[in-house]
């Protein structure tokens, strides 16, 4: 539900740039978009410590996108890096591969028809929220364990209020005591977690990107 309210949020804005301003978004319908990634992140190395390129994984990039337009979301962080891993899947593929110019909350709320691929970017993985395929060539940096199996292998996810009530540290550490007398704070600002921990990475350009205030 929260995935399907950005993406009502981020659809209505885009369609008020079209029909108020005119606005002209690239054509991304029926592509496969690559997600970049930073060349240093730490994602990208194996139990070896070799560092992945998109090369490691041509024979499977060509295969997928097989008749279907290839386009590269840069990484922000990746500089001249993003420039040489676009045209190493120019190399790959023998065909073009045009910069996609949305943030990543737009294209995973974009109503067209796009398919993800990429090494081990986080995007790939909120995919699925979004009701978008996606292609992991690695694998995720952060495991998450699925809500009916649990286990000790994989990261489970636990919203920023949740962590924050005291109910829930009461039942982890004293659940033997008495119940406290506030089991949660009554309310939580949006985005409260992303504040604290000032980690918004492509959420602040959803939030923010051609909007008037």
């Amino acid at each position: 539900m929260e995935a399907s309210l950005l993406s009502a949020n981020i659809n209505i804005h885009r369609m008020g740039l079209v029909e108020s301003r005119n606005y002209t978004f690239d054509d991304i319908d029926d592509a496969i978009i690559y997600i970049g990634q930073a060349p240093f992140d730490a994602s990208l190395l194996t139990h070896d410590q070799k560092t992945l390129r998109c090369s490691d994984f041509a024979d499977r990039i060509q295969k997928l996108s097989m008749n279907k337009r290839l386009l590269y979301k840069t990484h922000p962080f990746s500089h001249e890096f993003g420039t040489e891993e676009r045209e190493a899947l120019e190399s790959i593929t023998g065909n073009i591969v045009n910069n996609c110019n949305f943030n990543a909350y737009q294209i995973l709320s974009a109503q067209e028809n796009v398919e993800l691929i990429g090494i081990s970017s986080g995007m790939l993985q909120e995919a699925k929220w979004f009701n978008k395929r996606a292609h992991t060539l690695f694998k995720p940096f952060v495991p998450l364990s699925d809500p009916q199996d649990v286990t000790i292998n994989n990261y489970q996810q636990i919203n920023f209020k949740t962590i924050l009530a005291p109910i829930f540290w009461q039942q982890i550490l004293s659940p033997n005591h008495p119940t406290p007398r506030l089991t949660a704070l009554p309310s939580i600002a949006a985005n409260q977690g992303r504040e604290t921990l000032d980690q918004w990475w492509g959420y602040s350009k959803a939030l923010l990107c051609k909007r008037s205030f």
